[in-house]
């Protein structure tokens, strides 16, 4: 059937869709290869006896997502999160990040599996602990202080929503002053990433400032209600399944910034959640988790804070004799059944590739 293009805005969706499709079936030919019984055999020394499977949020009744909206990768719909954890129930030994740090490296005892939530967010209460329940399975949720303490800018839903709803952007990154055209959802997406990655790499006041400036010109929504307060995290905190950790407390990259910030970021958010927990905090997951994110200093400083553990999203395979390098592998809406098997089977940690 022939598709009839009408003019050029017409043309750019449908080089953006071919663009999506085209990643989209590349993914899938990765998965299908990772699914087969030669891949299996190929990496089963990469699967090791663990894996730890990092969620963000949970979302309810949610429409699956072509994920055109970069924000997207964080979520989980409840019907496929559901999903997830009857099959792993029923197929591996789920335990939490304390036994699985604590038990011995003897795949014998059969592979397992911990679930982590990053962030703090209000539908891990609402949505993710019921299912959570019914499975009776373990979960450690990350939580980042400045958001539980009622600080919620979160520039990334802010950031993107600005780029969607405008047609240009004027703004200054590091002295350099842009001015750019972002009217097709290419432009939108590749301007995203750009300005993404250099607040990333910001401290939280320099993130705070770049974006007070932003949304000055560009007004947005502000977003209320999403994360989790001190009452609903008490309740997380006092039940059985749930580990509270902690992912610093301005969600920073922390081989980025000064000595001084990094000892704070870590420190006083272990701090604040022992206060109102009235209970040990042992693990951290460094916000953004990625190589550029951590650093030897990073290690040294949370080991001399006082964690016990710290938690990256390096897709390696597990390592407990490194507690404070462990890796993790990230899951949303794009990782249905099929490819979470791939995952457990080792094949993500062969390549080193997330491929969420």
């Amino acid at each position: 059937t022939k598709i009839k293009i009408a003019n050029k805005k017409d043309w750019i969706k449908k080089i953006v869709f071919m663009n999506y499709k085209l990643k989209t079936n590349i993914k899938n030919l990765f998965y299908s290869f990772g699914n087969s019984g030669i891949s299996k055999r190929l990496v089963n020394r990469w699967k090791g006896d663990a894996i730890i499977l990092c969620y963000h949020r949970v979302s309810k009744n949610k429409k699956r997502s072509n994920f055109l909206n970069p924000c997207d990768s964080l979520n989980t719909d409840q019907i496929l999160f559901e999903e997830h954890l009857n099959h792993l129930s029923s197929n591996y030994n789920c335990v939490s990040l304390s036994e699985l740090m604590n038990s011995s490296n003897d795949e014998h005892n059969g592979f397992k599996v911990a679930i982590t939530f990053d962030d703090g967010y209000k539908d891990n209460y609402q949505n993710a602990l019921p299912i959570l329940e019914k499975y009776n399975i373990p979960a450690t949720i990350f939580i980042s202080t400045r958001f539980i303490e009622g600080d919620i800018q979160t520039w990334w839903y802010d950031l993107w929503e600005i780029v969607l709803n405008n047609s240009r952007l004027d703004f200054q990154i590091n002295e350099k002053q842009y001015s750019v055209v972002i009217t097709s959802i290419t432009r939108k997406l590749k301007i995203y990433h750009l300005i993404s990655n250099y607040l990333i790499m910001m401290d939280y006041k320099s993130q705070t400032t770049f974006m007070k400036k932003l949304i000055s010109k560009y007004p947005v929504q502000v977003y209320k209600q999403e994360f989790l307060n001190y009452d609903e995290l008490n309740k997380l905190n006092n039940h059985q399944l749930i580990t509270v950790g902690a992912h610093s407390h301005n969600h920073s990259s922390l081989s980025n910034i000064s000595n001084r910030e990094l000892l704070f970021e870590i420190s006083h958010s272990k701090k604040l959640l022992e206060k109102k927990l009235k209970s040990k905090i042992e693990h951290i997951a460094y916000p953004y988790g990625r190589k550029e994110n951590i650093s030897t200093r990073v290690i040294e400083a949370t080991r001399e804070v006082g964690y016990k553990y710290g938690y990256t999203t390096l897709c390696r395979k597990f390592n407990r004799n490194d507690p404070y390098y462990v890796p993790r592998h990230l899951i949303n809406d794009s990782i249905d059944l099929k490819k979470l098997q791939v995952k457990l089977s080792g094949f993500n940690a062969f390549w080193g590739l997330q491929s969420s």
